[in-house]
C-alpha cells in the first residue's frame, strides 16, 4: 500500500514540476514575443516621424522658395528687372541670390524626404526641384520676367501636386489643409 502511494505521490510531483517547467518556458516566450512587438511598434512609430517630419520640412521650404520666387517675380515684372539703374540691378541680383538659396534648401530637404516617402512624392519633388532651377536660370537673362512667366504658372501646379502627395503620403485628408 506504502509503494502505491509513494509511486502515485512521485508521479504527481514529477507532473507538477514538469507543468511547472512548461509554464516558465511558455512565460519567457510570451515576454520575449512581448518584447519583440513592442520594437517592432517603436520601430514603425519612430519611421513614421521621421517621415512626417522629412516631409513637413520639406514643404516648408518648398513654401519659402515659392514665396521668394513671388518676390522676384513681382520685382521683376514692376520694374523691368535688369533694364534699371544701379539700385534696381542689385536689388535684382539681391533677390535672384535669395531665390537660388532657397531652392538649394528646398533641394536639400527634398532629398532627405525622398528618402523617406513614396516614389510618386519623389518624382513630385524632382520635377519642382527643376521647374525651379530652370527659374533661377531664366533670372539671370536680360528680360527675366519675360521668359518665367510661363514656368511660374506651371511650377505652381506643380508645387500644388507636390502639396497633394505630401498629404497622401502623411495621411492627411486634403479638405483638412489649406
Amino acid at each position: 500500500l506504502l509503494t502505491g502511494y509513494l509511486t502515485v505521490y512521485v508521479n504527481k510531483k514529477a507532473e507538477n514540476r514538469a507543468i511547472k517547467e512548461d509554464v516558465a518556458v511558455l512565460t519567457r516566450l510570451a515576454e520575449e514575443i512581448k518584447t519583440s512587438l513592442a520594437d517592432k511598434s517603436w520601430d514603425r512609430q519612430r519611421h513614421w516621424e521621421m517621415k512626417r517630419d522629412a516631409i513637413i520640412l520639406m514643404v516648408q521650404s518648398l513654401g519659402l522658395a515659392s514665396d521668394a520666387l513671388m518676390n522676384t517675380a513681382y520685382f521683376f515684372r514692376n520694374s523691368g528687372g535688369r533694364q534699371g539703374g544701379d539700385s534696381v540691378v542689385g536689388e535684382t541680383l539681391k533677390l535672384s541670390r535669395n531665390y537660388r538659396r532657397k531652392v538649394s534648401r528646398f533641394n536639400h530637404k527634398r532629398f532627405e524626404a525622398s528618402l523617406l516617402s513614396g516614389k510618386e512624392l519623389g518624382d513630385a519633388m524632382v520635377t519642382v526641384h527643376i521647374s525651379m532651377s530652370k527659374i533661377a536660370l531664366a533670372a539671370l537673362s536680360a528680360n527675366p520676367y519675360d521668359r518665367m512667366e510661363d514656368d511660374i504658372l506651371r511650377l505652381k501646379s506643380e508645387i500644388d501636386c507636390v502639396r497633394t502627395l505630401a498629404k497622401r503620403e502623411l495621411g492627411v485628408e486634403s479638405d483638412g489643409l489649406a
